[in-house]
């Protein structure tokens, strides 16, 4: 396979077969571009009080990396300050864009990059914001289950998920990113790409994810 190294597994026992990012975002209705922020510290301003939605990391496993990484970046500091902010709540990464799109609310403080490309697509009122303080990068692993009842199989369909064409489909139609080197960005996600990007980092997250889930319904509730 070949994927950057830090993409897949010394030993070939799964491999990133896509990646998103987890992107700030705006209603271009209600907000003009010039006074729209431009990162996570902007979102602690008055003005933005009542006017914010959030994925729940205890639902959404991009908005558990997501807030991973702000909490590296920021600090849980800034998450409690945040939290006073009046920050509706959503389960799904997925639901935030349609929550921006909709006028419910104005700015998003994460969503998935590929549902925002979805909205765009659809000409829904909306703008990416990759935030200057960095942009939480996430990757969707895959491999085979130990005792797969049919491991040939499964071979044979984990092949074909890594295959150009199916890596490129995920591009072009899903909106996601992949690190297959033939495989084509989307025109407006590479003239866009952020200028900075935090790396996930799994195996720091893993004995973390009990403590973020509690400590961050305990600012935002459930």
């Amino acid at each position: 396979m070949r994927f950057p190294a830090q993409f897949k597994d010394p030993e070939g026992y799964f491999a990133t077969w896509r990646a998103t990012l987890s992107v700030m975002g705006y209603n271009t209705k209600l907000i003009d571009a010039k006074d729209a922020p431009t990162g996570y510290t902007d979102l602690l301003d008055p003005k933005w009080k009542g006017k914010l939605v959030k994925s729940h990391p205890g639902y959404s496993g991009t908005s558990l990396t997501g807030t991973f990484a702000i909490a590296k970046l920021l600090g849980w500091d800034y998450l409690e300050k945040l939290s006073k902010q009046g920050v509706l709540q959503l389960q799904s990464t997925t639901a935030t864009p349609k929550s921006i799109a909709s006028g419910e609310r104005v700015v998003m403080v994460d969503g998935n990059e590929y549902n925002m490309f979805i909205e765009i697509d659809a000409k829904s009122p909306v703008k990416i914001i990759y935030p200057k303080e960095g942009t939480p990068f996430v990757t969707s692993p895959s491999a085979i289950f130990a005792d797969a009842p049919h491991p040939n199989a499964a071979r044979v369909f984990e092949n074909f998920l890594f295959t150009a064409k199916i890596q490129q489909l995920t591009v072009s139609e899903g909106g996601t990113r992949s690190l297959h080197p033939d495989v084509r960005t989307r025109p407006d996600a590479r003239r866009s790409a952020p200028s900075r990007c935090c790396p996930d980092d799994p195996v720091a997250m893993l004995p973390q994810i009990a403590d973020i889930k509690k400590r961050y319904t305990a600012l935002f509730g459930n």
